[in-house]
């Protein structure tokens, strides 16, 4: 019994040896799985992009080089991203070196202005007989301007507070709107309008003459006129008395002689904020009439007129602003009377102090251009407690009113500008504004864009392709330089041509949206290391660099299903009784075959639009293909908002996608059926080599297919061995038992641990 008891504890103790032994064993294979996991997943090589410049317009095209420490084995993936959203590029990328790459793509033309990242990923080389993933990041700064300019633009403006503020709003971002009917309501003593001139119409009207080459004098100098303040200009009294030979009235202090039944006096008033004057004049008989009149810098107007003898004349000097010339001081018309004076370096300070004193508790009004034109501080605190929790404000206290209002949220996002609060607000009216525009309205989105969007500007935009030519030597080409106005105005170009280069124009003009085509001819005996294109336009220029190659030209296209538009999103605004139709059209970029091509709708947009086909076998390389799709086909949608997107995916795992939104007003009609809306491209102008479509963050995951697949080998094996360690771990606690089948294997394996 002792003995079997000693042979027990010997087996044990050899038994713990050799498990401890095969446990160590595991444990530094998952440490060398480990190390290389590291190594093929977190190591970073020296991989840089460049581009030709830090700033860009939208739609202009992005020239860019990269650099790599290591040949990469296999095509990778450009990515352009905003904060975490992902915009694949469709980029034509050529090889010059095995560790230099060139590309160029044309950024889509309704992106948002603001920062950019320009992403490189799935690059995957060998190093010292590992797999290797690198990725590199240049940020570029991408200018925009919000589409409702366009839908602004085009609309009839009614009444003239939408011709004065759509006019300043279009002249100060570089639309160069026609002037002839802001001229025509001018009057010629320089209000508006014409025979109907009020100080707000007139403020107005003096922010759109200030944002265009029209002259502002005549302007400022009636509203100064107009202004309750004594300080400008002629005040004099006039009175008339027929039956009267010589005689006098009193005004106050002053006295005012009669002559032959007429007396005239330039008065000397004083300061005070409310002046009364005592007219009597009750010592003439017959019919007295007397005039208070006020003339400056040549316009005249009649501030009083009585036929009474005796009476108070009240002037105010406050500094405030009345609905008409000098009438009573009015709150609102003096706000905007303030605001386009201050615009113009018209010193308002005596208008500020009064209205700084007279507000309105609940009105947001007066707090947003109180803030705006002074930064008040007690307004400015008011609209910081008065702010929705969406970043609108409503017309008058937010515990009086809950709705939103567009022109008031406008004004105050001004007021607040670089503060949280402003940046809430601007982020509302980015949400409400992206049809293109505020609730279809003129005058709300003229306010929209004039206050919370001023230091939009649209400047020129060229795209050009190609934006690199390779040849090879020996050869003499000929070939197409395409240069596309995506900009709103025409852009005057000049090209400079190397040694070797001729063309068959070298100076030009492109209106908006259209292409010019120009035949280049090249000799590649002599063209040199610089040699290069330069394409000027405005302040900017490209250089297309030429390069003559050793061997095979390598070029590929990334995401090479892409559809035929320049909009990331495409947005839609209808009635609820009116359709839209038109084809949508997608290409393939590439130079293979791609298979089981499927479109598919997301999100509420399977509610308002249908397509006629969803799928197709295949499209072969540079082949367009198209669908026909209708919106609200049947007349019946309900008013709302419907977003989702549309995505494209063949089965070699190729995907594109653009996002659709349907805005269907809210304002519900008759329901009778309405016209249907045709369009040859419902995505709108194609720009074929530009890609469009976001993408969310999972895509850019599913597009390392290298290191994806390599991080889920390692997971596999890691968690495999755990399993197995921790069974050995808990079965050697266990100690000695009755041998079963997985015990008889472990005594195999024990015995061959001895040997």
């Amino acid at each position: 019994m002792v003995k079997d008891q000693k042979q027990k504890k010997i087996y044990q103790n050899q038994l713990k040896k050799h498990v401890n032994s095969w446990v160590k064993s595991e444990v530094l294979i998952l440490l060398v799985i480990f190390l290389l996991f590291i190594s093929s997943v977190s190591a970073q090589q020296d991989t840089s992009i460049s581009t030709a410049r830090d700033s860009y317009e939208a739609g202009e095209t992005v020239q860019a080089d990269i650099n790599f420490e290591i040949n990469p084995l296999k095509d990778f993936n450009i990515l352009l991203k905003k904060d975490s959203t992902n915009i694949p590029i469709g980029a034509i990328v050529t090889k010059i070196s095995d560790k230099k790459y060139s590309f160029y793509f044309d950024l889509p033309t309704d992106l948002e202005k603001g920062n950019y990242s320009l992403s490189l990923s799935n690059v995957i080389y060998l190093k010292e007989g590992n797999l290797v993933e690198s990725s590199a990041t240049k940020t570029i700064f991408v200018n925009n301007a919000h589409p409702a300019y366009k839908w602004l633009n085009e609309q009839q403006k009614k009444t003239p507070k939408e011709l004065y503020l759509s006019t300043a709003v279009l002249s100060r971002v570089g639309l160069n709107p026609s002037l002839d009917s802001l001229i025509s309501q001018q009057d010629p003593s320089g209000c508006f309008p014409k025979d109907a001139c009020n100080n707000k119409d007139t403020a107005l009207a003096l922010l759109a003459l200030k944002e265009t080459t029209l002259d502002t004098t005549k302007t400022i100098n009636w509203l100064l006129g107009s202004q309750n303040s004594i300080e400008n200009g002629l005040w004099q009294i006039k009175i008339e008395a027929p039956s009267i030979s010589n005689s006098s009235c009193n005004l106050g202090s002053d006295k005012i002689d009669i002559s032959n039944g007429l007396g005239i006096k330039n008065l000397q008033l004083p300061q005070d904020e409310i002046i009364q004057l005592s007219l009597n004049c009750t010592v003439l008989d017959g019919t007295v009439s007397t005039q208070l009149s006020h003339t400056y810098l040549g316009n005249a107007y009649i501030i009083y007129s009585s036929t009474k003898k005796e009476d108070i004349i009240k002037i105010n000097n406050n500094g405030c602003f009345g609905v008409n010339y000098k009438s009573d001081c009015d709150y609102e018309s003096t706000l905007y009377s303030v605001y386009s004076l201050k615009q113009n370096n018209v010193d308002v300070k005596k208008s500020i102090a009064w209205l700084e004193k007279n507000y309105n508790e609940i009105y947001s009004l007066h707090h947003a251009f109180l803030s705006l034109i002074s930064g008040f501080s007690y307004s400015k605190n008011w609209l910081i407690n008065n702010q929705r929790n969406n970043g609108a404000w409503s017309n008058i206290s937010l515990i009086s009113n809950k709705s939103d209002d567009i022109i008031i949220t406008s004004i105050a996002s001004a007021a607040l500008i670089n503060t949280k609060y402003g940046g809430n607000a601007l982020n509302f009216l980015k949400d409400k504004g992206k049809g293109g525009s505020w609730s279809n309205d003129v005058l709300e989105t003229a306010y929209a864009l004039y206050f919370s969007f001023a230091e939009d500007k649209l400047k020129a935009s060229l795209s050009i392709r190609p934006a690199l030519i390779s040849l090879l030597p020996e050869t003499k080409p000929t070939l197409i330089l395409s240069i596309t106005n995506k900009g709103a105005a025409s852009t005057p170009v000049s090209i400079n041509l190397p040694t070797g280069v001729s063309i068959t124009r070298s100076s030009l003009t492109i209106n908006p949206k259209e292409t010019a085509s120009v035949f280049v001819d090249i000799d590649s005996k002599k063209i040199t290391q610089n040699s290069k294109i330069t394409v000027n336009y405005g302040d900017k220029s490209y250089n297309i660099p030429i390069l003559i190659a050793s061997g095979e030209i390598k070029t590929f296209t990334t995401n090479p299903l892409r559809f035929l538009t320049d909009k990331s999103t495409a947005t839609f605004t209808i009635n609820p009784s009116e359709s839209k139709e038109g084809s949508i059209n997608f290409k393939n970029f590439g130079d293979v075959r791609l298979n089981n091509i499927k479109l598919e709708l997301t999100g509420e947009l399977t509610r308002v639009v249908s397509l006629d086909k969803t799928s197709f076998t295949s499209i072969e390389p540079n082949e367009t293909k198209s669908i026909f799709a209708r919106i609200n086909k049947n007349n019946d949608a309900l008013p709302g908002f419907y977003s989702g997107e549309l995505i494209i995916n063949s089965s070699e795992g190729i995907s594109n996608r653009i996002s659709l939104e349907v805005n269907v007003n809210t304002e519900i009609k008759p329901i009778t059926a309405g016209p249907v809306e045709k369009t040859t491209n419902l995505l709108g102008e194609e720009q074929i080599l530009v890609f469009n479509a976001t993408v969310e963050e999972e895509e850019e995951q599913k597009s390392t297919g290298g290191g994806v697949l390599i991080l889920l080998i390692v997971v596999i094996l890691l968690i495999v061995l755990s399993l197995v360690i921790w069974g050995k771990i808990k079965k050697k606690k266990a100690g000695p038992k009755q041998l079963s089948q997985t015990d008889v294997f472990k005594k195999s394996l024990e015995g061959k641990l001895r040997r």
